[in-house]
């Protein structure tokens, strides 16, 4: 069994995208750390609709929405 190192939470919007666009900074460092074994979570008040334009850009392990 692998043993998780880390959970990342990380905002969508002025975080993860700025203006609508995710750089490809932001998505090499999310493909590292799930690499490595670490979680990656989108933490965002956006609803599951709204997250349309930003799931099939990036690979994430889950999200909590509407927060």
């Amino acid at each position: 069994m692998n043993k998780l190192s880390n959970i990342f939470l990380f905002d969508v919007d002025g975080t993860l995208s700025v203006n609508g666009i995710i750089p490809k900074s932001a998505k090499d460092t999310l493909k590292y750390l799930r690499a490595k074994g670490d979680l990656v979570l989108l933490c965002t008040g956006r609803c599951l609709a709204q997250l349309g334009d930003v799931l099939p850009e990036i690979d994430v392990d889950g999200y909590i929405i509407n927060n």
